[in-house]
């Protein structure tokens, strides 16, 4: 018996995963000389999901120092040219400040209560070539068992 299920789809690669974006943020208070990796950025602003994916992956997006008290845009200061170095640093003016990481993460999060088979991480259900996929998929797969859908059974999953 094929325990797979008609659910199962461990091989959602790339942007078939589910993906979030997410904002870590460190409290500093200048004057102060600061550096931050962009790992102990991406651990600030990891969702710590219920179900984590273990290869999921963080691309970090943006990286800005805000005044605490921020009344315009004018006073935020954008760190993201630092990114690809792996290190942000910056001097933080006297006064309380916020820095923003911006972190997009690819494969979030893992099936939790899947049928048989169903491991992995979670569909992005915002991909529509995914999600055809999947249909597609689970179509082929209960057709396999009970045969061709016809007008006297149809199988409704998608127009």
């Amino acid at each position: 018996m094929d325990r797979a299920g008609p659910l199962a789809q461990n091989g959602w690669k790339g942007k078939e995963r589910s993906q979030i974006v997410v904002i870590g943020t460190h409290k500093l208070e200048g004057p102060l000389d600061y550096e931050a990796s962009l790992f102990d950025l991406f651990k600030e602003a990891d969702p710590a999901p219920t179900s984590p994916f273990a290869g999921r992956t963080m691309e970090m997006l943006s990286v800005q120092l805000a005044p605490a008290q921020c009344d315009s845009m004018d006073q935020v200061k954008d760190l993201s040219s630092q990114i690809a170095g792996g290190v942000i640093r910056t001097q933080v003016p006297a006064g309380k400040y916020i820095l923003y990481a911006t972190v997009k993460v690819n494969g979030s999060m893992e099936v939790i209560n899947g049928a048989p088979g169903a491991n992995g991480p979670v569909l992005n259900h915002y991909n529509a070539a995914a999600v055809k996929k999947y249909l597609d998929r689970m179509s082929e797969r209960i057709q396999s068992r009970i045969g061709p859908s016809d007008r006297a059974c149809p199988i409704f999953f998608y127009g």
